[in-house]
């Protein structure tokens, strides 16, 4: 599912230069000797990277560090180690590394501008996936799909979000399946995903001739639901992927600045007709459909098309307390075989269809503000 170089330690994770790339573990520098920062002749780690960014500040830490357990820690040290590692990239590269405070990635200056998108992408969360547990992640990638620079974000995010920008450029072939003002989504775990609940957003970014594209941006953030049979979309008992929701790979979601937001929303038929022993059931239901033509209403000066589903009886498990209250799959066969004109119920593949068509922007382009019924003829 995602190809990995090296696994880390967690915090004292050495960090090594190989000749071509700066890696990470995974040996650690453990408490003793630390990592260089703690002054006990340790070496660059992770923790030492944090200090460098200003996420560890020495002056908010006790003087517990150095041979004598009395020192703070030492940031002078760490930043001569980077100083001289950035000498060694130059000299067995022969092409300047900097990786001085205050010209690289590992200063404070990117750092601050690199946690804009993360505090945009904040206020405008509207849940609390994001705006309590930040749950999401905002990186940049170079044309060919590698990390470049991210906010703080979650490492297992990061660790495989390079792979699905790579798949995106596979697929669409780079600049040329890609137009100015695009953005495709993706959460399919074979394609850099990790699980489902987690989608990402990939804007390509063009230069000013339009034609090629110079970096990618992207943001990944986690959603309570995708459309599981569990309400988290994390079922422990599942054997397929689509048991965990809805799988997305490499669909196109802004197309030349165009938001492709049509909304298909999922009412039932007793909103529409009623039935004994349904009132709160229905009553939702229509609240749906009304909440349906409404927002048509509302949206479609902006090109967005709103449209409802209102099912009957669907053949699916979740049906089986629904049998049980009525005496059984036989009693429940009679009931659906007098009420419903076609004596059958719909099987799923056939209320999929009528999503295909409500989405479908050249057969149901002029299609919005309707409740389409898909319930063998009982209304």
């Amino acid at each position: 599912m995602m190809l990995i170089h090296t696994v880390a330690a967690g915090g004292g994770s050495i960090l090594h230069f190989d000749g071509s790339r700066l890696t990470v573990g995974p040996d650690s520098a453990d408490a003793d000797p630390g990592p260089a920062c703690y002054g006990n002749g340790g070496p660059l780690t992770i923790t030492d990277c944090n200090v460098m960014l200003g996420k560890l500040q020495p002056e908010l830490f006790p003087h517990v560090f150095g041979p004598g357990g009395d020192g703070p820690l030492d940031a002078a040290r760490t930043s001569r180690l980077f100083s001289e590692l950035s000498d060694q990239i130059e000299k067995d590269t022969r092409r300047p590394r900097p990786l001085r405070p205050s010209r690289t990635a590992f200063s404070r200056s990117p750092c601050r501008t690199w946690r804009t998108p993360s505090k945009r992408s904040l206020s405008s969360a509207a849940t609390t996936s994001r705006s309590t547990r930040l749950d999401f992640s905002c990186a940049l990638f170079d044309a060919n799909g590698e990390l470049i620079a991210n906010a703080p974000h979650m490492p297992v995010h990061l660790g495989s979000m390079s792979e699905s920008i790579k798949s995106i450029i596979r697929d669409r072939g780079n600049s040329e399946g890609m137009s100015p003002g695009d953005a495709y989504v993706m959460n399919a775990p074979y394609n850099g995903g990790t699980h489902l609940p987690d989608i990402t957003v990939i804007k390509p970014v063009f230069g000013e001739d339009g034609r090629s594209v110079i970096f990618y941006v992207a943001s990944r953030g986690h959603h309570a639901d995708i459309g599981g049979s569990t309400p988290d979309s994390a079922p422990q008992d599942s054997t397929t992927g689509d048991e965990e929701g809805v799988l997305m790979d490499n669909v196109t979601l802004v197309s030349g600045g165009r938001f492709l937001e049509d909304i298909v929303n999922m009412a039932s038929s007793p909103g529409i007709m009623g039935g004994p022993g349904m009132t709160a059931y229905s009553a939702s239901k229509g609240a749906v459909t009304a909440f349906t033509r409404a927002a048509a209403a509302e949206l479609a000066p902006y090109n967005i098309r709103v449209n409802c589903i209102a099912p009957g009886w669907v053949d699916t498990p979740f049906n089986e307390p629904a049998i049980s209250y009525m005496g059984g799959s036989q009693k429940q066969f009679e009931m659906v075989t007098q009420s419903v004109p076609l004596a059958r119920q719909a099987v799923p593949e056939e209320i999929a269809q009528g999503y295909l068509y409500l989405c479908d922007e050249t057969s149901a382009s002029y299609v919005t503000g309707q409740v389409l019924t898909i319930d063998g003829g009982m209304l």
